[in-house]
């Protein structure tokens, strides 16, 4: 039963700390600018398949198609667990952070040879840092990603030292660029550096005999080409070119940077993770060395994206840098994992004692840091405003057909409100309605608004949205204003059609428009039954996969199921839509998901019936320990 306290007791806290603004009322509605951006990404993905991220006529919304598998994900989500996009948003976070923590702490006890009570300290240090704690508020691609990553940096720490199969991390990698392929080609460049750091010790091993391509660096090499040629293959099957996608300008860059560049208390993270370096230098053994190097070079690519943006001026997104820079949480939860085992010597009786002690004392600091981030947050919609954009999805697809539709409101920004209007829109109705900033008479007119007081803000947003509207004006569109955006003083009436809606052009309502209740205040039952439901799926998609290409314990295969589950469920569901022409909802989603699963289960049988291989095990260097065999917590 040791084992598998040591998987459910990060999972419990992980995923507690996560889901308690929602489950103590804290948060009613969703936090994240861009979480409502994934809501509508994955409806029209679901209705009109991955091809529909890149045929959006608008010129002012951006789907983001070269990231296909977030979308791919959620319809398999909702075909097989009924958690439709709009409540995975709530729980996701939740979720990905305990797929990401169990990753870490098979790293710390696989990779880094700490011992088996270290598990829940890798995978707690890493599930509720402030890296994922800051990530998680809207960056739904980054955590789907990071915890893909973080199994492929053990499953590359093997297969350097012929534990595993190359092909292996490989597979990882490609479904990681299918998630977020920048945050991957990023740690693609990590393990590179490892291989240049490698390279002494394999050209050692080259003269004293051992054939060239089993070195260390060799192999990894072979990975980080392999990765690289399959990468631009899994680029053709994007619905659009990664550099078709619009990047951030300076004046974003630098306003996120200052806003978020302060929660990850640098100065103290910082000696915290050089702590953790000292920690895990010792003892010397190959394997540990070469994670020790993976996890100091990981966390300085946050040290580099900074330098690189205030130093040399290069237009980095440095804060998207730091938040994945995830050797940061796994040096700390070393630093900690050194402190236990350190003062546990000390004195046989007292010394486990005060270790733990110590140990959970550094966890609950980690904690309270990532506090300060997610608990803290304001949500990014209204509960109004998410009642008001229901009632007018319901009063769209009441109506029906394909008339167009503005919905007008009196707000200072587009793209955010753009998000939330297309996220609470039924599935087929994410693209009809457009938005326009400013009042109703500017827009009759056909010009955007210019206010007296001459806001910049409005001024600015208002443009922006009458680039698409323009074209359909005069197409008799539908015209709907909501009061929860903020309105501006106007002289054109309109019929109130459902609270805060009021229908300025367009046919009248057929009924009463059904109520959007269950989209505020999510019930304790739905939330932790919809995250667990969320990570069964997961967790039985990649166990096979697992099982079979993993060496080590069953516990830690169990613990890197979920994030093999995210690697191979996001290729199958996007070469189903690419190459196959699926839709992932319904029956079809169910069936992808268990052929997912049956595939993994398959490759297992498969193994079992192999002839069986003894690994290879290196010799020792003269001045290092041995290394221990894997032992279960």
């Amino acid at each position: 039963m040791g084992g598998l306290a040591g998987l459910v007791v990060p999972v419990c806290v992980i995923g507690g700390f996560f889901l308690f603004p929602y489950l103590t009322g804290k948060a009613h509605t969703l936090y994240g600018f861009d979480t409502p951006k994934y809501i509508w990404r994955a409806n029209l993905v679901g209705a009109r398949g991955l091809d529909a991220l890149a045929n959006i006529a608008m010129k002012q919304v951006h789907a983001n198609p070269d990231r296909p598998g977030y979308p791919a994900l959620a319809s398999i989500f909702r075909a097989t667990t009924g958690v439709d996009p709009f409540r995975l948003a709530y729980v996701l976070p939740a979720v990905t952070a305990c797929v990401i923590g169990l990753a870490a702490g098979a790293f710390g006890t696989r990779a880094l040879k700490d011992p088996a009570w270290s598990f829940p300290v890798y995978a707690i240090a890493m599930g509720v840092s402030v890296n994922l704690a800051r990530t998680a508020i809207g960056y739904a691609d980054n955590m789907l990603v990071d915890g893909v990553l973080v199994a492929a940096a053990l499953i590359l720490i093997l297969a350097a030292y012929q534990e595993t199969s190359i092909l292996t991390a490989i597979l990882l990698l490609c479904a990681a660029i299918m998630l977020h392929w920048l945050f991957a080609v990023t740690f693609l460049v990590v393990v590179l550096a490892l291989t240049v750091w490698l390279l002494p010790t394999s050209f050692m091993a080259w003269r004293g005999g051992s054939p060239i391509l089993s070195t260390p660096a060799a192999r990894l090499g072979l990975a980080v080409g392999g990765a690289g040629l399959a990468g631009a293959a899994t680029f053709g099957l994007f619905p659009s070119n990664p550099n078709r996608v619009p990047r951030p300008g300076p004046t974003v860059l630098a306003r996120k940077y200052q806003l978020f560049i302060s929660v990850y208390a640098l100065p103290l993270t910082a000696a915290w993770s050089v702590l953790g370096a000292v920690a895990l230098w010792f003892p010397k053994m190959r394997v540990r060395r070469a994670a020790w190097a993976l996890s100091v070079i990981w966390a300085g690519t946050a040290l580099a994206a900074i330098v690189a943006y205030r130093v040399l001026h290069i237009h980095v997104p440095a804060y998207r840098i730091l938040g994945a820079a995830l050797g940061i949480p796994l040096l700390m939860g070393g630093a900690l994992a050194g402190a236990g085992r350190l003062v546990s010597r000390v004195h046989r009786g007292l010394g486990p004692v005060v270790a733990a002690v110590l140990v959970g004392a550094g966890l609950a600091g980690i904690l309270v840091l990532s506090s300060r981030v997610w608990l803290n947050q304001r949500p990014g919609m209204s509960a109004d405003q998410v009642r008001q954009v229901a009632l007018a999805g319901r009063y769209l697809e009441q109506v029906g057909g394909d008339r167009p539709a503005i919905v007008v409101i009196g707000g200072a920004s587009f793209v955010k409100e753009d998000h939330i209007l297309r996220a609470l829109m039924p599935p087929d109705r994410v693209l009809q309605p457009r938005l326009f900033v400013g009042r109703v008479e500017d827009l009759l007119a056909g010009h955007p608004t210019v206010p007296e007081d001459a806001d910049r803000r409005l001024i600015t947003a208002s443009q922006q949205s009458f680039v698409d509207v323009r074209p359909i004006l005069g197409q008799d569109p539908i015209i709907l204003r909501l009061s929860a955006f903020g309105l501006r003083q106007t002289t054109v009436p309109g019929m109130g059609i459902a609270p805060g809606v009021d229908l300025i052009r367009g046919p009248e309502p057929t009924g009463p428009l059904p109520s959007p209740t269950g989209l505020v205040s999510l019930s304790a039952t739905t939330l932790i039954g919809s995250a667990v439901a969320v990570f069964a799926v997961l967790t039985l998609a990649g166990l096979g996969w697992a099982w079979a290409l993993v060496p080590g314990n069953r516990w830690e295969r169990v613990a890197l199921a979920p994030a093999f589950g995210v690697a191979m469920l996001a290729v199958t569901g996007v070469l189903a839509d690419r190459l196959l022409g699926l839709r992932l909802l319904g029956g079809t989603g169910i069936g992808i998901a268990a052929f997912t699963a049956l595939a993994g289960l398959g490759l297992v049988v498969v193994r079992g019936r192999l002839p069986s291989r003894a690994p290879t095990i290196e010799s020792p260097a003269p001045d290092a320990v041995a290394e221990p065999a894997s032992i279960d917590p």
